[in-house]
């Protein structure tokens, strides 16, 4: 049986799985941040990712243009695909200022449903401990944490 370059490591007790982890993370966010880039230089309004590993799933980000301002709805197939995008928000944050000349831009990020579904999943998180869903500007937050009930905690 072939096993891939990582299991070898792993199989030899030479990885290290936070060095592994993190290049997983940088090639995931730097493949987002060039289909962002180019989505916005020809006006697409709509790119979906194929994350590295394929167990990570699929990112779709849906880009529409409110009173001048983007906003970009981003939508993972797995719940790792969520929280590293949210711990790379910043990443995201300063690139996408970068190529659409603004920093004015409101992101959100939405679990799909295993029906690839996602309004049912932001409903509940809506709906959970009676919050309401508000629209906040990236340059206006000061702290996201995520609950280990899978809520996220945005400090504006």
């Amino acid at each position: 049986m072939k096993l891939s370059p990582l299991a070898n490591k792993i199989a030899g007790g030479t990885v290290d799985i936070n060095a592994e982890m993190a290049e997983i993370s940088h090639h995931n966010i730097n493949e987002i941040k060039v289909q962002i880039e180019q989505a916005v230089a020809k006006g697409d309004s709509k790119i979906s990712v194929q994350m590295a590993p394929e167990a990570l799933g699929k990112v779709d980000v849906v880009v529409n243009i409110i009173d001048g301002k983007y906003q970009f709805d981003f939508q993972v197939e797995q719940e790792q695909t969520l929280r590293l995008l949210q711990d790379n928000i910043e990443i995201l944050r300063s690139h996408i200022i970068a190529v659409t000349k603004s920093p004015d831009n409101n992101f959100s990020f939405n679990l799909k449903d295993g029906n690839n579904n996602s309004s049912q999943q932001q409903e509940q998180h809506n709906n959970y401990a009676d919050q309401k869903s508000v629209e906040v500007n990236m340059t206006d937050i000061e702290n996201v944490n995520l609950s280990k009930d899978g809520g996220v905690n945005i400090k504006v």
